[in-house]
């Protein structure tokens, strides 16, 4: 139910729990694909995080905001050669109940 793209980056600790996931913060019948940019500092954590509406599909206002909430609460592997902002995104899949 998430994906990212952050190149030469892992989740944390590389445990993905740290990748959050809103899963069904949305109530019953909440589907679609909710696509959010971010940019994370060279320590791994979100500095930004923005709704991507051109790439999204089917998403509520609740959607939308969970998962840019919840994208801010993400963290990533530190990464020495990074610059001081990377840019990427977390692609989170709403499936209904």
């Amino acid at each position: 139910m998430v994906e990212f793209k952050l190149e030469g980056r892992t989740a944390y600790e590389n445990n993905l729990w740290y990748v959050r996931n809103p899963g069904y913060t949305c109530g019953f019948g909440a589907s679609g694909k909710v696509v959010v940019k971010i940019k994370v500092d060279k320590g791994g954590k979100v500095v930004e995080a923005s709704f991507d509406e051109s790439k999204s599909s089917g998403a509520s206002t609740c959607m939308i905001e969970q998962s840019v909430r919840y994208a801010k609460l993400s963290r990533f592997n530190f990464k020495e050669n990074a610059s001081a902002q990377q840019s990427g995104f977390i692609i989170y899949k709403f499936v209904a109940q």
